[in-house]
C-alpha cells in the first residue's frame, strides 16, 4: 500500500495528477486540459403530438402521509401506458388530485416500456419534496422495471418531468433499466446481450428512499447500457443505498442538484462500455439512513469521467470509506470543492487522472487494491 497525506485549507490553484502509479501535484493556474474525446449532449425530448391523463383510467391518487393508507393506482398506470403506445399519444399527464400521491403497490412496469412517452405531473414536485405529484412505491422489488434485454436495436426516449419518487421499503428500487442489478450473472456479464436505451431524461424530480440502515439495498436509478442518460441540475434524491448506479453506459450527464445516499454515484465499466460520463451535481453529501455498503460520494471506474465543480461534504464524521473512489483512466475532476477525509481512495487500474483547482479540507488520498 502507498499512502500520501497532504493538509491545508484550500488549494486554489494546484494540479492533482496521477499517472501510473506515479502520485504528484504541480502547479496549474490557467492550464487547458485538452478534451481526448467529443462529450454529446442528451437530444431534446420528441415534441408530443398529443395527452392523455391518468383519470381516464381509474386513477385516484389518495395516498395519505399520515394514514399510510392509499388507494392503489397501479392498474392506471398500467392502462395509460398501454393506451399511449396503442393511440400513439405522446404524454401520459399526472393529475393532482386529493393528496397529489399516487399509491402503487406493484410493479408500473415489468418488461418492455414503449418508446418515446413523456411522463408529466400536472403540479410538478417542488424542490424540497413537499409538494406536488408524488408516485409512492409500496412494493419491496422494482416500480419501474424496464426490461429490454435480447430485444435488439436502439429504444427509449423517455422523460420524466416535475414528479416525486418515494419508496417506503428499504428494499426497494424505483427505477432499472435493463436489470442492471443481476450483470454479474454469466448471461449478463457482457453489454452485447442488452439492447440499448437512449436519451432517458429526468427533469425536476424528486426522489426520497426509505432509509433503512444495514437494511437498505434499494436504490433510486440503476442502469444497464444506457446511451445519453440524464439527470438535470433541479433534480434532487436522498436516502437509497445508492442514487444513480450505471453499468456500462455512455454519455450520460448527472446534473441532480443534491444527493444524500450511501454511494450517490456509481458508474461501473463493462467492457469497452462506460466511456465519457459527465458529473456535474451541485452538493453531495453522505447520508447515516442509507449505509449498507462502503461510503464513496462517487465511485467511478470508468474512462474519460469528468467531474465537474462538484461540493463533496461528509456530514457526518466518520461516515465515508472515502469522498471519491476512482479506478479508471483519463479521469479529469475540475474544480472540486471537498470537506472530509479521506478525499480519494484510487484503484490498481486508476491512471492518467487530473485535478485542477480543488479547495480541499482534511485532505487524505489513499492508493490501494480495495
Amino acid at each position: 500500500m502507498i499512502a500520501v497525506q497532504h493538509v491545508t485549507k484550500s488549494w486554489s490553484d494546484m494540479t492533482f495528477i496521477h499517472r501510473r502509479g506515479m502520485l504528484g501535484l504541480a502547479i496549474a493556474a490557467g492550464t487547458t486540459i485538452p478534451s481526448t474525446r467529443s462529450r454529446s449532449s442528451p437530444s431534446p425530448s420528441p415534441s408530443p403530438i398529443s395527452r392523455i391523463t391518468l383519470a381516464e383510467f381509474g386513477f385516484v391518487g389518495d395516498w395519505s402521509q399520515e394514514s399510510r393508507r392509499g388507494t392503489d393506482d397501479t392498474q392506471a398506470w398500467r392502462k395509460a401506458i398501454v393506451a399511449a403506445h396503442e393511440r400513439k399519444i405522446g404524454t401520459i399527464t399526472v393529475p393532482w388530485w386529493v393528496t397529489g400521491a399516487s399509491f402503487v403497490a406493484d410493479a408500473i412496469v415489468d418488461g418492455p416500456l414503449p418508446s418515446g412517452i413523456v411522463f408529466e405531473a400536472e403540479k410538478p414536485i417542488d424542490p424540497a419534496g413537499a409538494s406536488g405529484v408524488y408516485i409512492v412505491y409500496g412494493g419491496s422489488k422494482t416500480c419501474w422495471n424496464v426490461d429490454h434485454r435480447g430485444r435488439g436495436g436502439s429504444e427509449g426516449r423517455w422523460t420524466f418531468r416535475g414528479l416525486g419518487f418515494r419508496t417506503l421499503d428499504a428494499r426497494a428500487t424505483m427505477f432499472d433499466f435493463n436489470r442492471a442489478a443481476t450483470h454479474g450473472t454469466v448471461r449478463d456479464t457482457d453489454p452485447e446481450k442488452y439492447s440499448s436505451l437512449e436519451h432517458i431524461r429526468f427533469e425536476s424530480c424528486f426522489f426520497q428512499g426509505a432509509g433503512g440502515g444495514s437494511k437498505q439495498s434499494g436504490d433510486a436509478i440503476r442502469g444497464a447500457k444506457l446511451f445519453q442518460f440524464s439527470i438535470d441540475e433541479t433534480s434532487f434524491i436522498r436516502d437509497f443505498r445508492r442514487g444513480i448506479w450505471l453499468y456500462g453506459c455512455d454519455n450520460c450527464t448527472i446534473s441532480v442538484r443534491s444527493f444524500l445516499c450511501a454511494r450517490s454515484i456509481m458508474l461501473e465499466a463493462s467492457g469497452t462500455f462506460g466511456n465519457d460520463n459527465k458529473i456535474d451535481s451541485r452538493f453531495i453529501g453522505g447520508s447515516p439512513a442509507a449505509s449498507s455498503e462502503d461510503v464513496y460520494f462517487i465511485w467511478d471506474n470508468c474512462n474519460s469521467t469528468a467531474i465537474h465543480e462538484t461540493y463533496l461534504e461528509e456530514l457526518d464524521h466518520e461516515l465515508a470509506t472515502a469522498l471519491i473512489y476512482l479506478d479508471g483512466y483519463e479521469t479529469l475532476v475540475l474544480r472540486p470543492h471537498m470537506a472530509g477525509r479521506p478525499a480519494f481512495r484510487l484503484g490498481p487500474n486508476a491512471r492518467d487522472i487530473v485535478m485542477i483547482a480543488p479547495s480541499i479540507t482534511r485532505y487524505e488520498v489513499v492508493h490501494q487494491p480495495i
